[in-house]
């Protein structure tokens, strides 16, 4: 039994090189979070032949034949954001959009917000933002030390 391994979002890509975006949404749909075996002889009746077509599914099965892999729901979320997005830009109000998406507004905010974080010149989070907000309050240590920030702090072996 062969499981494939690795990023999922890279796998998503290999199964778009072999279908399209509107086939892997409807299998993200149908089977996400889910493992799926992918035979290595597509039958006609198969249920991944009938929700994709056979010829994707034949083509699928030449490629992929013989694995499981997890289909995830990156593509249909990446959708669904890019909807709530704009939306927003075009007035909607986050209540609205919330119902309409059947999420709940604070993630209508949290989406909308994402994006203007992201657009700012410093990352919003991670160790690149703390290390530069240390920097910015006078925790950093100036002698190559990597560990915890403290104010004052000597390196090892000073007196």
């Amino acid at each position: 039994m062969a499981i494939r391994t690795g990023s999922a979002l890279a796998f998503d890509y290999q199964l778009l090189s072999v279908i399209t975006r509107e086939q892997l949404a409807a299998l993200q749909r149908r089977y996400s979070g889910h493992l799926l075996y992918m035979p290595e002889v597509m039958p006609l009746g198969h249920p991944i032949a009938c929700l994709i077509g056979y010829e994707a599914a034949i083509s699928c099965s030449a490629r992929f034949g013989g694995l499981y892999f997890y289909i995830t729901r990156s593509l249909l979320i990446r959708q669904r954001n890019e909807r709530v997005r704009w939306a927003r830009a075009h007035g909607a109000d986050s209540q609205g959009v919330a119902q309409a998406t059947g999420i709940s507004q604070r993630t209508v905010r949290r989406i909308c917000e994402g994006e203007a974080l992201a657009n700012k010149k410093n990352p919003p989070f991670g160790l690149r933002r703390r290390r530069l907000q240390a920097e910015l309050q006078g925790l950093k240590r100036n002698d190559g030390y990597t560990g915890r920030y403290r104010q004052n702090a000597r390196a090892p072996g000073r007196g």
